[in-house]
């Protein structure tokens, strides 16, 4: 084999060449790789994100008191604190469910009044964790003597919390406390 001179070195240049070639395609593949895994980190950390606050969100009820007319539930309120966890709640978009014997009845939020009786801060319809809330609603109609209710509070993409209340029988008019 013969060889001509000042022609060695152009085989070691076309293999550099071809291998500079493929370290670029290699690493902008590397590059396209790394990006699609931040991205499906970063959706996975919101989906997570989510479902915790679709777990923990949501009150307690604390208590459940009344004022009676005539021998007839006519007010309801109901005491309430965040549950163990949860972020804080947004008091304004709360749906507050009666159901009795004879009706059921969805609250929305402008059929019913909402006091934070226990706040950290200057009131702002957002209850955070260590404040109380009460919210009271009109029930015309409501539950008599020895009829049970069910109270439902249902937080938009949370838990919902429900208790269930027997009105006594032997009752007066005015404040009685209801669980």
């Amino acid at each position: 084999m013969r060889t001509r001179w000042g022609r060695e070195g152009e085989a070691g240049a076309s293999a550099g060449i071809l291998i500079i070639a493929i370290v670029l395609a290699s690493g902008t593949a590397a590059s396209a790789l790394l990006d699609t895994v931040q991205e499906s980190a970063e959706v996975a950390e919101a989906v997570t994100a989510e479902a915790v606050e679709g777990i923990v969100l949501g009150l307690t009820i604390r208590e459940i008191s009344g004022r009676m007319e005539g021998g007839t539930l006519v007010e309801v309120r109901i005491l309430v604190a965040p549950q163990a966890g949860s972020p804080s709640v947004d008091l304004r978009s709360l749906v507050v469910q009666l159901v009795t014997p004879g009706e059921d009845a969805p609250f929305a939020p402008r059929d019913y009044a909402i006091e934070e009786v226990l706040s950290n801060g200057p009131p702002d319809g957002m209850l955070a964790r260590g404040e109380m809330a009460t919210i009271s609603f009109d029930v015309a109609g409501g539950p008599g003597p020895g009829e049970e209710a069910t109270i439902s509070v249902h937080v938009p993409r949370g838990q919902s919390t429900t208790a269930r209340t027997t009105v006594p029988n032997a009752i007066t008019d005015g404040l009685l406390i209801l669980r």
